[in-house]
């Protein structure tokens, strides 16, 4: 009994262990990420781009968004608020910026975003009675020949508050 409890006891630091070298490594890449920031600091914007190039808001409406003008001194403190708008239209999932350095001196802004969707409308046209009166599903008295509409939209929606 006493051999179990002592690999036990070895197997709960071990993970104790992991999980703070785990944690520390985290805090090192954040640094590291803060610290490349504040290394572009002032340096004049160049090029502003999307990853990818379809987005779910006109350039115009993003462009009023963005805190970041081409030519204008980059600030690392507009980033956050730049996410935060852009999120706040409830038309992304996930928002990213990538800080690059230009030939010219200057730094070039790439936003790499995920779309948030939803379905936005279901139609179907045919032959369909409403309402259904037997126990069967209203899809099974669907007749053979008629048709299903859906569209898939950019989902305006809310975020959750306290996150970034």
């Amino acid at each position: 009994m006493e051999l179990v409890r002592r690999l036990h006891a070895k197997a709960l630091i071990t993970i104790c262990l992991l999980s703070c070298a785990l944690s520390v490594g985290a805090q090192q890449q954040a640094t590291d990420a803060a610290v490349l920031a504040d290394s572009y600091e002032g340096r004049p914007v160049g090029n502003i781009t999307f990853d990818p190039v379809d987005q779910p808001l006109d350039a115009s409406d993003r462009d009023a968004l963005i805190p970041f003008k081409t030519g204008q001194p980059f600030h690392a403190a507009q980033t956050r608020d730049a996410i935060e708008k852009l999120y706040a239209t409830g038309r992304y999932d996930d928002i990213q910026i990538d800080l690059e350095p230009a030939a010219s001196g200057s730094v070039d802004v790439r936003f790499i975003t995920a779309n948030s969707w939803f379905f936005g409308h279901v139609a179907i046209a045919g032959d369909v009675s409403e309402p259904p009166n037997s126990g069967r599903s209203s899809a099974s008295r669907i007749s053979a020949w008629a048709s299903l509409s859906i569209r898939v939209w950019s989902r305006p929606r809310k975020r959750e508050s306290g996150s970034c």
